[in-house]
């Protein structure tokens, strides 16, 4: 049935402007713009929210993004306090 769906044009059309509606900036401009000092925990919830569903439902532009860069001849993972006690019993 889902296959069938994703087939048809139509559909494809409706749930594109769909997803890039969930993940639009407007709403939470005109949340951020109301806001005032009594409402501003409220309204710095539903802005949120809204990012973290935009995160979801577009990854590649609204989530996280996380970098493992390594550069070096080679990395040492160990952390740094176990790495000073090898040094000390060396002694």
């Amino acid at each position: 049935m889902i296959r069938r769906l994703f087939k048809n044009e139509h559909f494809l059309e409706r749930y594109a402007r769909a997803r890039r509606r969930l993940t639009s900036s407007k709403g939470s401009l005109e949340i951020a713009d109301k806001a005032t000092p009594e409402n501003v925990s409220v309204a710095r919830l539903q802005v949120d929210v809204r990012k973290w569903h935009a995160g979801k439902f577009a990854p590649k532009k609204y989530g996280d993004h996380i970098s493992h860069d390594i550069k070096g001849p080679r990395a040492n993972f160990q952390p740094a306090i176990l790495i000073q006690c090898s040094a000390g019993e060396a002694d």
